[in-house]
């Protein structure tokens, strides 16, 4: 794989991107969500998989005050991919990012 990985061509299902995440990312370790119109259910859901630590990637939403989220288990997505079937992109988040390891971010979103 390159240094970045992108979709770039038609339009994206939510779904199977999130059922494919961990596959294309067996490495990573943690999950960073954020966003301003999350569903009060996909937030529970990221509360459920919460992982204590900081928030490390920089803020991609200014304005509004977005509610960040940090998450660590594969079943995250899994269950991401189901919430996606139900909701739209932006009541699951505005933008992610995947930790690999202690200070290098695979994915970001």
């Amino acid at each position: 794989m390159g240094t970045h990985w992108e979709i770039d061509e038609g339009r994206v299902d939510s779904a199977q991107f999130f059922e494919a995440l961990w596959t294309h990312f067996p490495q990573a370790t943690t999950f960073f969500a954020e966003g301003t119109s999350i569903a009060r259910d996909v937030k529970d859901c990221y509360v459920r998989h919460a992982d204590e630590g900081p928030y490390l990637p920089a803020a991609q939403t200014l304005f509004p005050r977005a509610s960040r989220f940090r998450c660590f288990s594969p079943s995250v997505t899994s269950e991401l991919s189901s919430l996606a079937q139900r909701h739209a992109e932006p009541e699951l988040l505005d933008h992610l990012a995947l930790l690999q390891r202690p200070g290098s971010v695979g994915l970001m979103a």
